[in-house]
């Protein structure tokens, strides 16, 4: 579900920037957005088990992600609203999609580190 549910993601964004141009080639791509969010079940039980085998209780840990999250979306209003007006005054604003698609690919990537790693 993680690896399905992130790769569908990356697809998403990737048909938005590359072959949507109409609204509704925008609503075709809804089917592969659909799956986004399925992987927290899984995320959230990697991060129990490391947590756990590092000693930390589930409060202290989800006290930290918390914080970690906070930190995050701060930072990722700064990072995504330059990324856009980038595209923007080069007359590319569906170009924006491609950040999400790089940054849901790198999910995937350590979503898959992280359960060739959890799985061992």
């Amino acid at each position: 579900a993680l690896m399905l549910s992130i790769a569908a993601k990356s697809i998403g964004h990737l048909l938005s920037c590359l072959w949507v141009r109409t609204s509704r080639q925008q609503y075709a791509v809804l089917p592969a957005i659909v799956p986004h969010g399925a992987e927290q079940a899984a995320l959230t039980s990697l991060m129990l088990r490391a947590g756990a085998a590092a000693g930390m209780g589930q409060s202290e840990l989800r006290g930290s992600l918390q914080s970690l999250q906070c930190l995050a979306s701060l930072l990722s209003v700064l990072l995504w609203t330059r990324w856009f007006t980038h595209c923007l005054r080069r007359g590319q604003p569906r170009r924006f999609y491609l950040g999400p698609a790089a940054a849901s690919a790198a999910e995937l990537v350590a979503g898959g580190v992280s359960v060739a790693l959890g799985g061992s």
